[in-house]
């Protein structure tokens, strides 16, 4: 094996532990989820998501999403983390993320929470 093939083979490692290790570890499943036959459930049996983060998750296309999120049924940091739970949940079944920012994502969220309390009758910045 030639040298730049080990360089490439060691950097995409780090680079995978890195990403991966982003997932905070409340949000791992069990690695015997992973290696079910089907995965299509495990979001909803898998334990990491609470029954709202399900529902908002599941039951809502995004134009739902931001008209309960507009009359405030639910804040964006709520919905943040449901959407990156369930990302973090498909991370681990399919490896289907390059990057991960979860904790970025939340943190705007929050902010965007902070700014609706303070001014309610602006409109909702994009997520």
């Amino acid at each position: 094996m030639s040298l730049r093939m080990r360089d490439y083979r060691v950097i995409a490692a780090r680079k995978q532990t890195e990403r991966n290790n982003k997932i905070p570890p409340q949000w791992l499943i069990d690695s015997a989820l992973c290696n079910a036959t089907s995965v299509l459930h495990t979001p909803v049996v898998c334990g990491v998501l609470s029954d709202l983060e399900c529902d908002i998750t599941s039951n809502f296309d995004a134009t739902a999403l931001l008209e309960k999120l507009r009359e405030g049924a639910w804040s964006a940091e709520q919905a943040t983390t449901a959407i990156c739970k369930r990302a973090a949940i498909a991370q681990q079944l399919v490896n289907c993320l390059t990057e991960i920012f979860f904790d970025e994502a939340i943190e705007r969220a929050t902010h965007l929470d902070k700014e609706r309390k303070e001014n309610p009758s602006d409109v909702l910045p994009p997520l």
